[in-house]
């Protein structure tokens, strides 16, 4: 775990998330076009200690620039995914590879995950953002 690591859906979480995926940007020089994902918890998160867990985020990159920012509602986007909070909440610290794989595929046969759009449009690397977060989250 690394010391920046925020608790899931939080502020700072979302927060983190902008910033990784604007290194990550950065570092693979991407400055051209424009992706949008949104995640969506189809539950509420469970209380912890009063701080506020969004339902969902949005991630819009636009030539280069990365911009996240908490939905209250459900939102379209290139890529919407849908989920229960603790299935998000274990993905979100499972690094990628076979294990990480294998959980997105069983839950999506099982309609427990739903993804709408191509995921292939995005503008990072493979896995990149997802374990850039994964060892940030608590």
């Amino acid at each position: 775990m690394k010391p920046d690591a925020c608790l899931y859906m939080s502020d700072q979480w979302l927060m983190m998330i902008e910033a990784q995926a604007l290194h990550i940007l950065n570092a693979h020089s991407v400055r051209k076009g424009a992706f949008s994902l949104a995640e969506w918890l189809t539950d509420e998160a469970p209380s912890s200690d009063g701080a506020k867990q969004h339902r969902g985020f949005r991630l819009d990159v636009v030539d280069g620039v990365a911009r996240v920012r908490a939905l209250s509602t459900i939102e379209e986007a290139d890529v919407t995914v849908e989920f229960p909070y603790a299935l998000g909440y274990r993905l979100s610290k499972l690094p990628s590879g076979p294990a990480f794989d294998t959980l997105v595929v069983e839950s999506m046969k099982t309609g427990v995950v739903r993804i709408k759009g191509d995921p292939s449009r995005s503008p990072f690397p493979e896995h990149a953002l997802h374990d850039a977060i994964s060892p940030r989250t608590l």
